[in-house]
C-alpha cells in the first residue's frame, strides 16, 4: 500500500514538474514577446522622429533655397584688395556703387515691355550713380535699344559679376569687373552670343570721382567677349 501511494506521488510529481515546466515556458516566451514589442515600438517611434525631423530640416533647406530664388540675389565676387589712399567707407563705397549700377544697367529679364519702365529700372533708378553728362548719353543708347529690340537677345538675366581690378590715380579710381549673363529671346528661349558657352560674358571698366562728398561714375565702357 505505501509503495503504490509512493508510486502516485512520484507520478504526481512529474505531471506537476512538467506542468510547471510548460507554464514558466509560455511565462518566458510571453515576457520575450512583449520585450521584443516594446523594442519594436521604441524603433517605429525613434523612425518616426528621425523622419520628422529629416522632414523638418528637408523643408528647411528647401525653404531656404525657395527664398534664396525668389530673393533673386546675383553672386559677386570681389578678388581685389583695398585701394591705398582710400579710406574703409569710401572703398566700399566706389564698390557699392559699381555693384548697383550694373544690376540695374545690366539685369533687365521681365516680359515687360513697355519701353518707359525698362527705361526707368534700368537707368532712371540709378541716375544719381552717374554724373549729368553720362546719365544723358547713357539714357538715349537705352532708350534707342528698349525701342528697337529684335526677337533675338530681348530679354538679359544678369547670373553675377567678379571685380578683378581696383586703383586709384590721382583723384580717380578705376574698377573694372566682369559679368555673366543669360540673353532671352522675345519667347524666353535662353540664347548665347558665344555658342560654346552657357554664359555670356563682358567686361565693365569704371572711372569714377568724387563729387559733393560722394563718388560717382564719370564713364564706363561695356566690351563683349
Amino acid at each position: 500500500m505505501y509503495k503504490k501511494i509512493s508510486i502516485l506521488l512520484f507520478i504526481i510529481t512529474i505531471l506537476l514538474g512538467g506542468k510547471l515546466f510548460v507554464v514558466s515556458k509560455e511565462l518566458k516566451d510571453t515576457k520575450n514577446e512583449l520585450k521584443r514589442q516594446s523594442i519594436k515600438k521604441e524603433e517605429t517611434i525613434q523612425d518616426k522622429n528621425i523622419d520628422k525631423y529629416t522632414n523638418t530640416e528637408t523643408n528647411k533647406v528647401e525653404d531656404t533655397q525657395s527664398e534664396s530664388n525668389k530673393s533673386g540675389e546675383i553672386e559677386v565676387n570681389d578678388i581685389t584688395k583695398p585701394i591705398e589712399g582710400l579710406s574703409t567707407k569710401d572703398n566700399e563705397d566706389v564698390r557699392n556703387t559699381v555693384i548697383t549700377f550694373v544690376k540695374a544697367f545690366a539685369n533687365y529679364c521681365d516680359k515687360d515691355d513697355n519701353v518707359e519702365k525698362r527705361i526707368q529700372t534700368r537707368i532712371d533708378n540709378v541716375k544719381d550713380l552717374l554724373s549729368e553728362e553720362l546719365y544723358k548719353s547713357t539714357r538715349a543708347g537705352v532708350e534707342s535699344e528698349a525701342m528697337h529690340q529684335g526677337k533675338e537677345f530681348t530679354y538679359r538675366k544678369l547670373e553675377g559679376m567678379r571685380i578683378y581690378e581696383a586703383y586709384q590715380e590721382g583723384d580717380k579710381v578705376y574698377i573694372n569687373l566682369e559679368i555673366f549673363s543669360t540673353y532671352y529671346d522675345i519667347f524666353m528661349k535662353p540664347q548665347s552670343i558665344n555658342k560654346s558657352n552657357r554664359y555670356s560674358t563682358s567686361d565693365f571698366k569704371f572711372t569714377l570721382v568724387k563729387s559733393n562728398d560722394k563718388w560717382i561714375i564719370q564713364d564706363f565702357t561695356e566690351t563683349f567677349k
